[in-house]
């Protein structure tokens, strides 16, 4: 990642809806366009499931910018977001999130 490019990812959360709604946004000091690939895992009694989706994201200077909403239902299992960004001929950042605190997941 370009070193001048100053991100900032956060979730919002929707938990009052069934499934709670989860967007990702993506925030940066500078223009850019980012790939991104943003991956859901939910892991219940021993077994998990894994959903994927990536694509391209233009983030103009000082603006919040939503990548695709999630659905999740976890009642009694764990579920956690992975977010990674690269811009054109950078490095890749890696995020991880928590589904049900929407907090950064220990260890990022």
């Amino acid at each position: 990642m370009n070193a001048d490019t100053d991100l900032q990812v956060w979730l919002e959360t929707q938990a009052q809806t069934r499934p709670g709604i989860i967007v990702p946004y993506v925030q940066s000091s500078h223009s850019t366009h980012l790939r991104y690939l943003l991956r859901t895992t939910v892991t219940r009694g021993g077994s998990s499931s894994r959903v994927s989706q990536g694509g391209m994201l233009e983030v103009p200077a000082g603006t919040a910018v939503p990548l695709p909403r999630l659905a999740v239902s976890q009642p009694d299992g764990q579920c956690r977001i992975e977010l990674v960004l690269a811009e054109k001929k950078g490095s890749e950042r890696h995020y991880e999130f928590d589904c049900a605190s929407a907090r950064p997941a220990a260890g990022y």
